[in-house]
């Protein structure tokens, strides 16, 4: 490592904002959950599908970890300017198209913002333009930096060796859970369940599903992985097509869940030891109905994006 005394304090101050705006980028990120920056780049119509988003949302975190490692430790070479120059960019398009978003603004460069619904419009345009001062903070500091500084401060295999070890470490525990991408392929056993009263409930509200291909999602109204998966099915592609949302919960209770989820599927209500005799205990669940038979289930942690695109797709 090159002797800090040969860098003016100016730079140094500058290398260290700029390090600071993406490190935070990445941290609160982590904070708020990676899966809420894969939704918002769904609602943001920024991805088409949920494994794009997370690869997306991958690329964009290691873009902000190469970014503030050669901030603080680079030369403002052709390729770390690159780095540079493609994430700037990408921000400004996210900036942008965060303005007409009502979940994306608090995902575009840092978190910001507070969940009360009698506060959105005011977070909402704090967010934008706390997102847009940061962007010109960082972008007049990168600037100024090709002007004042042709230093290194860590040589190129500890800087890559840095990268690589916190791009890891983000995307490993902050993002992509292993079973993402596995698809259950054993297909699914009626005959150790029993679907009796849930086939009298749907012959009697919705036989149209006896006759068609439907998913069938098992939710939980107190659960937070229900909740998650509720909101991601929102913003999915296809969320319209031939869902049914069962629930065990009274009727007001269901109607929150489903308004604060964005959910617009019809439901049906069933007793909750007719829904754990079908699902179990692990909720989120879901099956496949394939002409008004149960073919293929999932629960939660199985419920891959891949699965999600299959699905959910227009």
């Amino acid at each position: 490592m090159e002797n800090k005394s040969k860098i003016s304090t100016s730079e140094l101050l500058l290398r260290g904002i700029l390090f600071l705006i993406f490190a935070c980028s990445i941290v609160f990120k982590l904070i708020v959950g990676m899966d809420n920056f894969e939704i918002g780049l769904m609602e943001a119509n920024l991805s088409t599908s949920w494994v794009q988003s997370l690869l997306i949302t991958n690329t964009v975190i290691t873009l902000e970890v190469s970014g503030a490692i050669f901030a603080l430790f680079g030369r403002f070479n052709w390729f770390q300017n690159s780095i540079f120059v493609i994430t700037f960019s990408l921000y400004l398009l996210s900036i942008l198209f965060s303005f007409n978003s009502t979940y994306y603004q608090d995902y575009t460069l840092i978190f910001f913002g507070f969940d009360i619904p009698t506060a959105k419009d005011l977070y909402f345009f704090g967010g934008y333009f706390l997102n847009i001062t940061l962007f010109i903070i960082a972008l007049i500091c990168f600037i100024m930096l090709q002007r004042k500084s042709k230093l290194q401060l860590m040589k190129w295999p500890f800087q890559f060796s840095t990268i690589f070890i916190l791009v890891f470490c983000c995307i490993y525990f902050g993002s992509l859970n292993l079973k993402q991408f596995k698809v259950k392929s054993e297909p699914y056993n009626s005959s150790i369940t029993n679907w009796d009263k849930f086939n009298e409930a749907i012959i009697d509200q919705y036989p149209e599903i006896l006759k068609d291909n439907w998913t069938i999602a098992f939710f939980s109204t107190g659960c937070d992985h229900c909740k998650k998966f509720a909101r991601k099915i929102s913003f999915s592609p296809g969320e319209n097509k031939n869902i049914l949302y069962v629930f065990w919960s009274e009727e007001d209770e269901i109607s929150t869940f489903k308004k604060q989820n964005n959910i617009s599927g019809i439901h049906l209500k069933l007793p909750q030891h007719v829904i754990m005799n079908i699902a179990g205990m692990e909720y989120p669940v879901f099956f496949q109905f394939v002409d008004g038979k149960p073919a293929q289930s999932y629960t939660g942690s199985e419920f891959s994006y891949a699965v999600m695109d299959q699905i959910f797709e227009e």
